[in-house]
């Protein structure tokens, strides 16, 4: 190697070098926060245990957490460590070569067909001269080698440190903000400071800058208009569909897959709509801004589930043709998605949005009540379904299994409406984010097994068409 070629090996691991002590001085600095905050939480678990505010300040800690999370920066270390240790070798082997200046320059000189004896002393010298300086830069360049290897190895150290804190960190939280009450019970709410709260509250206003606006935001809407548009032919399209399934010979499942994709586009629209909205108030820095935002990516999810399950139960869509959903089920799901878009989700989002501007208020009380006022929503509604009854014995399940579903259900949001009372405002909502992805898989998977169903009934009848074709035709006897 020359003296260039050193110096640039050199150039390239001073390089490295700095990246990794910035990461292990992040990492550190992070390890030293997470122990403090973890002694912080022990602490007043501890000297807090029967305070009103011990759920609260827990779950302070625990929207913390992410704040504590870092990109993986030993994704490439080992690949690092084994090149430099390998070149590491080849410079150590090179140094020990390097032994004797005078016996490594007559080596190079003899390899090159010259004769050492026939230079100058003065050339000779300064041939000596290069060789030793050569081999000075090496053991250079070995030392930087062994401080890299040594930094990457207490990174990757500092880190799986890290993640084993963290995690124990995490697991002793989750055992505690679930079942500690995050709010004061309603009844020792300090009136006076809930009144104060809910004046700051409706005092306050979003602040919006256009000029910040993402261009996610032009391409959500631009991808809700375009949908809004398509939708009518979207809709025919599906219609077409259905006529050909109802012919034997133009049935193929590649028309109940075709549906399915049309259909999950036509509930795209408005879960867009609510995105592109989040972006526009993503780009205020104001509290209200804030929960806005956060409280509209939530929306989106329940929203489109709501859409879909209105397109899916509609009459002549993808459940009632292609999938053979019954009637009365076809019709309760539809009546119901459109009860809760229009009444329910509304009123999810605005409460979603008051809890997100109460977060760091302990004494708080309107988003609570709003919850409140959610989960009776979902009472009274059980309630009404469960007088109303006028599904035909025919094309139902057993009575008593539906009505203890439904009892079940109710029983369910009873205790929720208790639990909200009583202060367990982020276990209650833990739980019904956990129902709703539920839901979300179980859809998943209803719409799966119906067009595997379907893809089976249509091989079979196929099947059926081929054997009367063959008896008709005299090769079957």
């Amino acid at each position: 190697e020359t003296y260039e070629d050193i110096r640039q090996q050199q150039r390239e691991l001073a390089a490295q070098r700095r990246d990794i002590s910035a990461q292990s001085d992040q990492v550190q600095r992070l390890l030293r926060d997470v122990g403090q905050r973890f002694s912080s939480a022990q602490r007043v678990v501890e000297y807090a245990g029967d305070s009103d505010v011990l759920g609260h300040a827990l779950l302070r800690h625990w929207d913390e957490l992410d704040g504590y999370r870092i990109e993986n920066p030993i994704s490439d270390l080992a690949q690092i460590i084994g090149d430099t240790v390998i070149t590491r070798i080849d410079h150590e082997d090179a140094v020990a070569a390097q032994a004797s200046s005078k016996a490594f320059v007559d080596k190079l000189l003899s390899a090159g067909g010259v004769d050492s004896s026939q230079l100058a002393s003065a050339e000779r010298r300064e041939l000596i001269s290069m060789a030793r300086s050569n081999r000075e830069q090496l053991y250079t360049l070995i030392g930087q080698e062994s401080s890299l290897i040594g930094a990457a190895s207490q990174l990757k150290d500092d880190y799986l440190r890290l993640l084993e804190l963290g995690a124990d960190y995490e697991a002793y939280l989750a055992g505690l903000v679930l079942w500690v009450p995050s709010h004061p019970p309603l009844n020792r709410v300090d009136v006076d400071r809930a009144s104060a709260s809910v004046v700051a509250l409706l005092a306050e206003r979003p602040d919006i800058a256009v000029q910040r606006i993402s261009p996610a935001f032009l391409l959500l809407i631009l991808g809700a208009a375009l949908l809004t548009a398509r939708r009518p032919a979207m809709r025919r399209a599906c219609a077409s569909l259905a006529e050909q399934i109802a012919r034997p010979r133009s049935d193929a499942i590649g028309h109940t897959v075709y549906a399915l994709v049309l259909t999950l586009l036509i509930a795209l629209p408005l879960p867009l709509l609510l995105l592109a909205a989040a972006e526009i108030f993503a780009t205020g820095s104001g509290g209200m801004s804030q929960a806005i935002t956060a409280a509209l990516r939530q929306m989106a999810q329940p929203c489109y589930l709501l859409v879909l399950l209105r397109e899916l139960s509609r009459v002549g869509g993808l459940g009632h043709l292609h999938f053979g959903w019954p009637d009365f089920l076809c019709a309760g799901l539809y009546r119901e998605s459109r009860y809760f878009l229009r009444i329910g989700l509304p009123m999810a989002l605005v409460t979603d949005i008051v809890l997100e501007m109460e977060t760091g208020d302990n004494a708080a009380a309107l988003g609570r009540l709003l919850y409140m006022g959610m989960i009776a929503l979902l009472i009274v509604r059980l309630v009404w379904l469960l007088r109303r009854g006028r599904v035909p014995v025919r094309e139902q399940r057993p009575l008593v299994a539906r009505l203890r579903l439904r009892l079940l259900a109710l029983a369910a949001c009873i205790a929720a409406l208790v639990a909200v009372v009583q202060g367990h405002v982020h276990s209650v909502n833990v739980l019904l984010t956990s129902v709703l992805e539920t839901l979300a898989l179980v859809l998943g998977l209803t719409l799966l097994h119906g067009v595997l169903a379907r893809w089976l009934q249509v091989a079979r009848r196929r099947l059926r068409m081929a054997g009367l074709l063959a008896y008709r035709s005299g090769d079957v006897a």
